[in-house]
């Protein structure tokens, strides 16, 4: 056998060998990378979900926590006098609606005890004025001479009259918000006597079916809200108070 050749092929056989075990090498670093490389991108999904999930639950739990700030606020305001409300203005900015949510609060009272006893009478009288004159009170309107304080339906008008606040039903004037409206009823021959009857307060109109709303204590002996055609006979006129 020739010694030379039998050397060349164990030699050949070792660079083979060794090739081999490089490139097992090479292999295995690459799938290690790739593995390590997974790793680090699972983790990295782990952590964007879980920062999701803080990130949600923190947002429900701030509606939770301003939902009951909310309720705890109304249910302040609910202990609240009217007149503070009315003070705070955390109603309409409008200034003649102040009368209308304060109205509106007393709508199905019975009676009328607190409007006439707060006026002043000993027993029970005729009292939608009475209830005009401490919607108006409520909102501060009588002391700054914006609405009277007055019992009698008539004696409004001619308080309104000598304001130059006055406009009769009919001459071309719509009724607007707050304004206080006036009534003469029919008798029971229906005939009218030119006295006003009842008073309440305008809280809207609407001028395209020729409506006109009100909420009127002494209904009937209630506080109700009630409609009438602008035509209604029965209206005498609107006191239209200067808001401010």
């Amino acid at each position: 056998m020739n010694f030379d050749f039998f050397v060349e092929n164990i030699e050949k056989n070792e660079i083979s060998k060794e090739t081999a075990n490089e490139n097992y090498r090479k292999t295995t670093n690459s799938i290690a990378k790739k593995e390590k490389q997974e790793v680090i991108s699972n983790i990295g999904r782990m952590i964007f979900i879980t920062i999701i999930g803080i990130v949600f639950f923190s947002v429900l739990l701030y509606m939770s926590i301003s939902s009951k700030n909310t309720d705890s606020k109304s249910s302040t305001l609910d202990n609240n006098s009217i007149s503070s409300q009315v003070d705070n203005s955390i109603f309409s900015p409008i200034p003649n609606s102040k009368i209308i949510v304060v109205a509106k609060t007393q709508i199905g009272n019975k009676g009328g005890d607190k409007f006439w006893k707060w006026y002043g009478f000993e027993e029970h009288v005729q009292w939608c004025a009475c209830y005009v004159s401490w919607c108006a009170n409520e909102c501060g309107y009588i002391d700054k001479g914006v609405i009277p304080k007055f019992s009698v339906c008539n004696d409004g008008i001619n308080w309104f009259k000598e304001k130059n606040e006055w406009h009769d039903r009919g001459d071309s004037y719509y009724p607007i918000i707050g304004d206080i409206i006036f009534f003469d009823w029919y008798d029971e021959n229906d005939n009218q006597d030119g006295i006003s009857d009842h008073v309440g307060i305008v809280t809207r109109t609407n001028i395209s079916n020729r409506k006109v709303y009100t909420i009127e204590g002494n209904a009937n002996n209630i506080c109700v809200e009630k409609m009438y055609s602008f035509d209604e006979e029965q209206i005498m006129g609107y006191g239209s108070p200067k808001y401010e």
